[in-house]
């Protein structure tokens, strides 16, 4: 019999890691604006989208598909927000 985990007991987040903010949707002109915000704060900041934003836009692009989960599903896996 396999036990069973202690809730209770969550592992802490490091505190040296940066707070990870995911927007979906992120490649248009309110996305890139949020994601200019957080990076400038030091966020890691993930832009969530079907096409990379249009310009140069801190953070990192990560393709959405509709039909699979792909990266974009670990990206939200752990993140402090999304916007």
């Amino acid at each position: 019999m396999t036990p069973r985990p202690d809730l209770n007991r969550l592992e802490p987040v490091r505190s040296d890691a940066a707070p990870r903010l995911v927007i979906p949707g992120g490649s248009g002109v309110l996305g890139r604006a949020v994601a200019r915000h957080f990076a400038a704060q030091d966020w890691d900041v993930v832009i969530v989208s079907r096409s990379r934003p249009p310009v140069p836009t801190p953070g990192r692009w990560v393709p959405w598909d509709a039909l699979r989960q792909g990266r974009w599903v670990r990206e939200i896996d752990g993140a402090t927000a999304a916007s």
